[in-house]
């Protein structure tokens, strides 16, 4: 008997987020896909590519909402290169780690997540590699 009025209203609140913010979202990376392609065409591998990236991830995970912390990035050198890995059990590990690093980050992706329109252009545009899960051990 003692829950609040919060509690109760918390998960349909959560699904008319989810129901609202994941199409907003879905046309907002669509967005933000033309905005790298044009930026990538006009000036390639400029690290400002990053810096929209990040702004996307960061505003990935708000719709969630996620709250993230980071701990140890200080020790990393901004000099070197470092190879980051996640266990992707979840869609946030990309959005995570871009959030996360201040490092130039580029991952594999399955090919299916090319066709997206714009989005397999953008990714194309900024280094993502292709992988095609389904070619075995040539993958």
């Amino acid at each position: 008997m003692g829950r609040s009025l919060l509690a109760v209203l918390r998960t349909p609140l959560a699904v008319v987020r989810t129901a609202i913010g994941v199409p907003l979202f879905f046309a907002y990376t669509l967005a933000m896909a033309t905005y790298i392609v044009i930026v990538a065409v006009v000036r390639p591998n400029h690290p400002y590519l990053d810096t929209v990236i990040r702004f996307w991830a960061r505003r990935f995970l708000n719709v969630a909402p996620i709250q993230l912390t980071v701990k140890g990035g200080d020790n990393l050198d901004p000099d070197r290169q470092y190879v980051f890995v996640a266990n992707h059990l979840s869609n946030f590990d990309i959005p995570v780690l871009f959030s996360a690093s201040s490092h130039r980050i580029r991952f594999l992706a399955k090919k299916e997540v090319f066709k997206v329109p714009m989005v397999g252009m953008a990714m194309r545009k900024v280094g993502i590699v292709r992988v095609d899960r389904g070619a075995g051990h040539s993958a």
